[in-house]
């Protein structure tokens, strides 16, 4: 019997398949292709014919296919491959499953190939994208624990790259479906609601962005079940199903909508919508289903990867309440000792004072006068915390007034130093040293000998008569800032408290393990202050051997001579004393 179609015949019949088909000859000219596989570079047919693969200018992939077809020559044998293509004119990486075998002519074999390929990037990029995913959630579940601080900090994954990598999956299943357009739906269960997640076609107006659909559990239920898996016209699905596409009244078409699902679950709807003109020729429900649940996949790991993210910032969020009421806790346990040490020690002086006067002895005179000396310094420890905890609150708060005027720093600093040198009278060993004889600087003079006398009187703290202390000034290496240096010799800090001693309520005492007194605020109001005048305070974690603080304050060097306040006040003594109150050994 003659057979009944030719080869003209064939030939429309290939170009109906959606896979890609080509036949080489032994010299790896391409003899035919079917219209699909010239679709790929939105070329002709005929574009192909009496070519070889070297003639499209990518050698890397025309000796990738020549080793895979001289395979099937020498082998005799059948292969089926995954090949990665990047396709320059298209500017494209694409995934093709391959098969390959040789190709007789009237019997007999002369070296021809032919093969059939499939376009699987799609399935490549979502399991990819669901690999990608899954690491994300199973990392933060690991990694909880121990590592809640930097899960926070460093969120894997951010939502636009997400978006992204999911766009970029619907526009690969649209060109793979030859559709119009699709868009994606969220199901927000507590709300009841399809939430518009992302879209590739119809503009703002045809379909908002924040769009957002009402369904009750009849809907629901229909979504689960595929009510409305099968093809309608755009105009019945309006009807049908609650404007789910809400697109122009004059908008004509298809629409295939498909239930995003996780098991019973209902996680969203996929819409692919067609023009009238691009009905679909070749219906592909398997492979819709197949992307859409790998689709449900990547967005249900996302949930679930949203939902961790927010238990742990809410833990997160409860350690650091609970480390803040601990830190407040503490503070006032530390006030509480502080203000009740020198209250106790001002009650007892005042009683001896009396006890010492109602003996009506010749020695009372010098009695009195030691009691008193115990009331004085304990009013300055009362004095000094009442005035950190005024300052740094005002600060805080944002009410920290400065008085800013030209000032030559270097002499501000010597006079400090030398009132404590006197102050101290020779019980502890403090030296100045500079070679600027003056820097000026628009600064608070007030805010600079706080700043001073918090760092002397930690390095007299936590020194004895035996150390040296050191106080430089110079300028910074740029000429932009004045850098003073108080260093001191003995006891250094762990680098790893560095930062920590500037914290609100901590003891410099503590982290040196040695007595100290003190409200835990000096370093800390020290640093704010410096800030404030658009400098900064560090301790030098390069000094090995010594304690070294540094803090800095911006050059002023446009200034008219006459504008430098030069009548530089001699520090009080008294603000030493107050400074020095809570060191006991001087």
């Amino acid at each position: 019997m003659d057979n009944q179609y030719n080869l003209k015949d064939i030939e429309k019949a290939l170009d109906l398949i959606p896979y890609y088909i080509w036949i080489k000859d032994g010299n790896g000219v391409y003899r035919y292709v079917n219209k699909a596989f010239a679709d790929v570079l939105n070329v002709k047919k005929e574009f192909f014919i009496g070519k070889t693969d070297f003639d499209f200018g990518n050698e890397k992939i025309a000796n990738q296919f020549e080793t895979s077809d001289n395979r099937v020559r020498e082998s005799g044998l059948p292969i089926l491959s995954e090949d990665k293509v990047e396709i320059k004119s298209i500017n494209k990486c694409l995934y093709f499953e391959t098969f390959k075998q040789k190709f007789y002519i009237n019997g007999e074999y002369t070296g021809w190939i032919m093969a059939i390929a499939r376009n699987t990037t799609l399935y490549k990029r979502l399991d990819d994208s669901i690999e990608y995913e899954f690491n994300n959630i199973s990392n933060k579940i690991f990694n909880a624990a121990d590592n809640l601080e930097q899960n926070r900090k460093n969120k894997v994954g951010a939502i636009d790259d997400y978006n992204d990598r999911i766009l970029m999956i619907i526009k690969e299943l649209q060109n793979n479906l030859k559709a119009t357009g699709i868009n994606i739906f969220i199901y927000e269960k507590q709300e009841k609601k399809l939430k518009l997640f992302l879209k590739t076609c119809f503009d703002e107006e045809q379909l908002p962005s924040h769009l957002q659909i009402k369904i009750d559990d009849k809907m629901e239920y229909d979504f689960l079940n595929d009510k409305y898996r099968e093809f309608l016209r755009i105009n019945d699905v309006r009807n049908n199903i609650e404007n789910i596409a809400r697109v122009k009244a004059d908008a004509s078409g298809y629409i295939n909508s498909i239930s995003i699902k996780y098991g019973n679950e209902l996680i969203g709807l996929l819409n692919v919508y067609y023009a009238e003109e691009k009905y679909p020729t070749v219906l592909q429900n398997d492979f819709i289903e197949s992307a859409t649940y790998k689709i449900g996949l990547l967005i249900k790991n996302r949930m679930l990867t949203n939902q961790l993210k927010s238990e742990i910032d809410k833990k997160l969020e409860l350690e650091k309440i609970i480390a803040f009421e601990n830190l407040k806790t503490d503070f006032l346990a530390n006030l509480s000792h502080e203000f009740k040490t020198p209250i106790n020690i001002l009650l007892a002086a005042s009683k001896m004072i009396n006890t010492t006067l109602a003996d009506n002895k010749d020695t009372y005179k010098d009695s009195i006068n030691k009691y008193n000396n115990y009331i004085i310094s304990n009013s300055y420890r009362l004095l000094k915390m009442v005035n950190n905890l005024f300052d740094i609150t005002n600060i805080d708060k944002g009410y920290y007034e400065l008085n800013l005027q030209l000032y030559n720093v270097v002499s501000i600093i010597e006079n400090i130093t030398m009132t404590v040198v006197k102050y101290l009278g020779g019980r502890r060993k403090i030296v100045f040293d500079t070679k600027e004889e003056e820097i000026i600087s628009m600064c608070d003079y007030d805010s600079i000998e706080k700043v001073m006398l918090n760092l002397l009187s930690n390095a007299v703290k936590n020194t004895d008569s035996n150390n040296l202390i050191s106080v430089t000034v110079k300028r910074s290496n740029d000429n932009k800032n004045i850098v003073v240096s108080v260093k001191n010799d003995g006891k250094t800090i762990d680098e790893k408290y560095a930062e920590f001693i500037f914290e609100k309520f901590t003891r410099l005492g503590s982290v040196l393990s040695r007595d100290a007194e003190g409200s835990g605020l000096g370093l800390c109001l020290a640093r704010s202050l410096a800030q404030l005048q658009d400098g900064d305070l560090w301790f030098n974690t390069n000094e090995k051997k010594n304690c070294e603080f540094i803090f800095t304050i911006p050059i002023y060097k446009n200034y008219d001579k006459d504008m430098v306040n030069t009548g530089i006040l001699n520090n009080s003594v008294e603000k030493c004393a107050i400074e020095f109150s809570d060191i006991y050994s001087i």
